[in-house]
């Protein structure tokens, strides 16, 4: 029996020492690949530093998605009101994820000059500056917007979201997009804003497979931080590559700036099963200045890569997307 309850032991031993292992090494492959580990299994972020900094997290399961919204919706009102618009609609979970960019913007004599996405220490140095300006009482000295002459720089985040599920007991996917505008842009003592009103943005909904025929359920709508609903039009429209939106990121000369847009639609899968799969990409544009561009959605000879939005001229522009891969058809 001594013998036996030692063998046990060395296994439950030599059991604890694999997981630790295989805990230690993942730890390991994260941070070499940029990748932190979750909680669970089921949700991962990849965060890249090369051309700019960016957090992209994609989850497994509703319940990972779920708790991001949540949690999310506790520092954001732009997440509160669409914490759980995403999830509450009767379909089977397939796959999301989320991309963070930070943005600074500079405007000279009331114009945007420059718009670019941070680096990972340009981030970490205003966080540490907004923390040096909260006094005591908890107040925020709002004197420290950085000036440069007649210039001036603000900063935000841009948060990109999509979300795909399947409705059940029919060949329809439903594909959920939307973008969020921290207002003011995450570091309260700025008091300038820097949206433009006389320029378009975009955002893009693409897949891929040439066998998947989609169709707009609910077209773009959103809302700037005054209320005003958002504009927008669906500036292009190909049912079996992608859909381009365009709107304004502020509501007037005298406006605000926006808050969130959002749209939803459906991906019929054939009724012939090609036993394939693709991906479904989202991709914002973001433009300025002198851009005078074009957007058109250029079909991939892949199937199983989605099409990719297009710009002609990208002069005073940037963009960030994000692809869900596993959709089978």
């Amino acid at each position: 029996m001594k013998q036996k309850n030692a063998k046990i032991e060395k296994t439950a031993v030599a059991l604890c020492a694999t997981v630790l292992s295989l805990l230690l090494l993942w730890t390991v492959v994260g941070a070499f690949f940029g990748t932190k580990p979750q909680n669970a299994l089921d949700t991962y972020t990849v965060c890249d530093d090369k051309e700019y900094y960016s957090e992209t997290t994609y989850y497994l399961t509703e319940a990972a998605y779920l708790n991001q919204g949540q949690n999310a919706a506790s520092s954001s009102r732009s997440a509160r009101l669409t914490a759980s618009a995403d999830t509450d609609d009767g379909t089977e979970f397939v796959y999301a994820a989320t991309k963070n960019v930070w943005v600074e913007e500079t405007k000279t004599d009331g114009v945007i000059t420059d718009s670019r996405r941070m680096k990972k220490c340009e981030i970490d140095e205003l966080e540490s500056q907004s923390a040096m300006l909260q006094s005591d009482d908890g107040t925020v000295d709002t004197s420290a917007t950085e000036l440069k002459g007649e210039e001036t720089t603000s900063h935000y985040k841009l948060t990109l979201y999509t979300r795909v599920s399947y409705v059940p007991y029919t060949r329809l996917y439903l594909v959920k997009s939307k973008a969020m505008w921290e207002q003011k842009l995450v570091w309260a003592w700025e008091t300038d804003t820097s949206a433009e009103e006389d320029k378009d943005d975009c955002l893009s909904i693409t897949w891929g497979g040439g066998e998947l025929e989609g169709r707009v359920v609910f077209d773009m709508a959103g809302n700037y931080y005054n209320g005003q609903e958002l504009d927008a039009a669906r500036s292009q429209s190909d049912s079996y590559s992608g859909y381009i939106w365009k709107f304004r990121e502020k509501s007037g000369y005298l406006g605000s700036e926006l808050e969130q847009c959002y749209v939803t639609i459906n991906m019929i899968r054939p009724d012939k099963n090609f036993d394939m799969h693709t991906s479904v990409k989202t991709t914002y544009v973001h433009t300025w200045g002198s851009f005078k561009g074009e957007f058109s959605i250029e079909a991939n000879s892949e199937p199983e890569v989605s099409a990719t939005l297009k710009i002609s001229e990208i002069t005073d522009s940037w963009q960030i997307q994000i692809d869900v891969p596993d959709i089978y058809y």
